[in-house]
């Protein structure tokens, strides 16, 4: 059931966390600024979706004696870029890295050109799982 609105979960909480009612998010409306009963039916089922989920999957999944689960693994690349970092100072510092230092990611492509959008990705990824993406 979610996974068809799943696009919708993110507004809400970007609504609720903006303190605007969610259906300016969902209609791209900002002169709606009066929560009305819809308002008020998205952020009750936001909540009860949130209140239904353990991590990423719904707890009637996670609870059920008729699920089991598997467990996959994914590599983020900017946490091993991150890690490798870490792991070099530690070698150069005597285990210890340097007081105050923080490590972040910064993102480039390997041909120079612009980061990928959301759609791009969501197509590589179909691509990869063999789909063909909408046109």
């Amino acid at each position: 059931m979610w996974d068809d609105h799943a696009w919708v979960v993110p507004r809400i909480r970007a609504a609720l966390d903006a303190g605007v009612p969610p259906t300016a998010i969902l209609l791209r409306d900002p002169g709606h600024t009066e929560y009305d009963v819809w308002d008020l039916k998205l952020v009750a089922a936001y909540h009860i979706y949130e209140d239904m989920m353990v991590g990423s999957i719904p707890i009637y999944w996670d609870r059920s004696e008729r699920v089991t689960f598997d467990v996959k693994s994914g590599i983020s690349k900017s946490n091993a870029a991150l890690d490798r970092r870490r792991e070099q100072l530690q070698t150069r510092n005597n285990g210890k890295t340097p007081p105050g230092m923080f490590l972040y990611a910064v993102p480039r492509t390997i041909d120079g050109g612009p980061l990928p959008t959301l759609e791009e990705w969501q197509a590589e990824m179909a691509a990869k799982a063999g789909f063909q993406a909408d046109q």
